[in-house]
């Protein structure tokens, strides 16, 4: 039974790697730890190198989330982020620190 697990597994990264990601618009519909652990789940079926992780992530930004990274890659030096950590605690501080409307 195991042997035959194993030979699926190919298959289901292969059918998992077309689940597509939600974007993310900073708007109060999806937190920002809810859409990171999405992300999380996917890189999980889906490994990539931590660089291609945050470009990823970025990509899936719009709205108030993607002018808040644009914006600080000159005022708050988003460039120097290099792990995928940083990235995501930036985010989540950023967008789930907000006051309740």
């Amino acid at each position: 039974p195991r042997r035959d697990y194993q030979a699926q597994v190919p298959e289901m990264q292969r059918r998992l790697g077309q689940i597509s990601v939600p974007h993310f618009d900073g708007s109060k519909k999806c937190t920002a730890q809810s859409w990171v652990q999405k992300l999380k789940t996917y890189f999980d079926l889906n490994p990539m190198r931590e660089e291609d992780a945050i470009k990823f992530a970025i990509l899936h930004l719009e709205g108030d989330a993607h002018d808040w990274w644009h914006h600080g890659l000159i005022t708050q030096g988003h460039i120097y982020i290099t792990t995928y950590a940083e990235f995501t605690k930036r985010l989540v501080s950023r967008f789930d620190k907000r006051d309740p409307d």
